[in-house]
């Protein structure tokens, strides 16, 4: 069948049409997306399906016999799609740049006997059937780039030689990750250069540089469980897939760091600071860039494959920025870690700690103090730092299954939470004597009325949040007496506070808010609401000027932002600026997002 070109005074003549019909016609014969996927001696278009071309609401009148009237029942129906080719990328599709014609409601065309690494420019023109089977060509798409190649010979794989031509030709197109496109890229997600990967899209990071298993990317292109978790919607589009040899290269990339042609990795630095997020139920450990508010990598501290044996639980964690290192505790598997702050690398390990949840460290940085939190335990664990190993332990009568430990601000006492007996164990470092501050008013040991969890600090005060009562309990340093207990949210967790001491940020994880409480006046003065699924814990920057909040999202109250098959439901961590005392934004980040620690530049 041969197709034409068709003038408007021809249509006119023969159908009668209305002008602002013609206009209706030509805008919704076009084509949104044309990308090309490259293969060893082939190309396959694929394109956004061709729309009615009548649909209901699109207004005007054709008054042909048997022409479409608004309110009735035919849409009409798009018709064959024709595809042109040419080596001008410039080049307007004509009769000798025409290949090929395919039939309606096809998106694809597979180009085949191509020259492996030549470029073949495509473009296609949609065939719209007016009423009495009149056809008029559409808008010529935008031009999609051809450059086929055998991806399964790779062996060492180059940002500019292998992912930026899968990227420049199957995803940064015009109506995708293309900046060009009407409205910006797609979720504000572009892919046309190596800079504009990671400054992520409205979904937070897309790419982390070394863990292929936790990059969306690669859940978007991958159709193989095997391979590693698959997502929906499926891309470039559902149905078109791209060859095994680009995904392994785009996973092989990914794992060597996503490194650019000069050798670089993105997060090599944070002029900003890093913040710290200990996903628990992954074994991982989330490293965001503050400047960009990105995961810029995971680390793993637990089991390799926590789909094959149970998690250790990276419960939380702590940095001595002046040794240039920090401690993530496993509650399940029975250790404190040790890492330089740098590079991530893990560089002591000590085991035999019963379920430890909070690891406090002293000012000279080699001693550590460490929380057991099981029940039936009444003592907490002393840790030499270098080498990282046990050295002694305190305890007390009536303390309980210890929670939370912090060392008070002049470095003389630490403050245990005794979780199940309502208590706290006050140790003075000076001799490691102890003493209880009962927090119920019953008799010392008696608990399971507040469950106290964690501790804050100013000098003369401690605020305490308790679990049970939803409550956050004050205690005067100088006298170790219950001074007030202050009413919050549901289930109070791990709070911080600002730098000045003026307010107490408690992340209540049953109410998914956080309460702020002024030290002025020890009251709740503001809750900043929906924060995120489970808040859990919760840090200060530096500067006083934004708050770091994990969110557990155990229960899947909110969904991953793309359905997932393969993979645990995403933990989140959420920024809120001290400000205006609202979020700012939240992402996506490992399963069970328990401990936060906000690390200066």
């Amino acid at each position: 069948m041969k197709y034409f070109i068709l003038s408007a005074f021809f249509l006119f003549a023969s159908c009668n049409i209305d002008t602002t019909s013609v206009v209706e016609i030509e805008n919704r014969l076009t084509v949104t997306s044309l990308f090309a996927i490259n293969d060893d001696g082939r190309v396959t278009l694929g394109w956004t399906p061709v729309t009615p071309l009548f649909p209901h609401a699109a207004g005007g009148t054709l008054s042909a016999p048997g022409a479409f009237v608004p309110g009735g029942d035919d849409p009409g129906a798009p018709g064959p799609v024709n595809i042109y080719r040419s080596d001008d990328h410039d080049f307007s599709p004509s009769a000798a740049t025409m290949i090929a014609t395919v039939a309606p409601a096809v998106n694809r065309y597979t180009d085949t006997n191509l020259t492996n690494d030549r470029t073949y420019y495509y473009r296609i023109v949609p065939v719209g059937i007016l009423p009495g089977n009149i056809e008029k060509l559409g808008s010529p798409s935008a031009t999609a780039t051809g450059r086929p190649y055998d991806y399964g010979s790779v062996t060492t794989v180059g940002y500019h030689e292998h992912i930026e031509r899968i990227f420049a030709s199957t995803c940064a197109v015009a109506g995708c990750h293309a900046s060009e496109a009407d409205g910006g890229p797609v979720r504000g997600l572009s892919l046309e250069s190596w800079e504009a990967i990671f400054d992520g899209g409205e979904d937070g990071a897309v790419v982390v540089p070394y863990a292929p298993a936790k990059s969306h990317l690669i859940y978007h292109v991958n159709s193989d469980t095997n391979t590693g978790p698959v997502s929906i919607p499926h891309m470039p589009l559902p149905g078109f897939d791209l060859p095994a040899g680009q995904v392994q290269a785009l996973i092989s990339w990914i794992a060597g760091g996503c490194r650019d042609d000069h050798g670089a990795v993105p997060f090599s630095v944070f002029p900003q600071g890093r913040v710290l997020i200990t996903n628990q139920a992954e074994d991982l450990v989330a490293v965001i860039d503050r400047a960009t508010n990105l995961v810029a990598r995971y680390v793993r501290a637990g089991v390799p494959d926590v789909f094959t044996r149970p998690p250790e639980a990276p419960h939380n964690a702590v940095a001595d920025p002046a040794r240039g290192v920090y401690y993530v505790n496993l509650i399940g598997g029975g250790k404190v870690l040790k890492y330089r702050i740098d590079n991530n690398e893990e560089i002591g390990e000590v085991p035999g700690i019963l379920s430890p949840t909070q690891v406090a460290v002293s000012s000279t940085g080699d001693t550590a103090y460490v929380a057991q939190f099981t029940p039936g335990v009444n003592a907490i664990k002393i840790l030499g730092t270098n080498p990282l190993r046990v050295i002694g332990e305190v305890s007390a009568a009536n303390i309980d299954k210890p929670h939370g430990v912090e060392i008070t601000p002049d470095g003389k006492e630490l403050w245990v939470t005794g979780n199940l007996s309502d208590n706290i164990m006050v140790v003075d470092l000076s001799d490691f004597s102890t003493r209880l501050v009962q927090l119920n008013g019953q008799p010392p040991g008696e608990g399971g009325v507040l469950l106290p969890y964690q501790t804050v600090m100013t000098p003369d005060r401690v605020y305490v949040t308790c679990q049970r009562g939803d409550r956050v309990v004050v205690v005067d340093r100088q006298t170790y007496e219950v001074v007030k207990s202050i009413p919050v949210g549901l289930n109070p967790l791990i709070p911080s506070i600002t730098p000045d001491g003026l307010f107490v940020l408690v992340p209540n994880r049953n109410s998914n808010d956080v309460s702020v409480i002024d030290t002025r006046v020890d009251s709740v003065v503001r809750t900043i609401a929906d924060v995120g699924p489970q808040p859990h814990g919760s840090a200060v920057t530096p500067d006083g000027r934004f708050l770091y909040v994990s969110c557990e999202n155990v229960t899947a109250a909110v969904p991953p932002h793309h359905p997932t098959v393969g993979s645990k439901n995403p933990g989140f961590y959420t920024l809120i600026d001290l400000g205006t005392w609202s979020v700012v934004e939240s992402f996506e980040t490992g399963a069970f997002a328990a401990g936060v620690v906000v690390l200066d530049n």
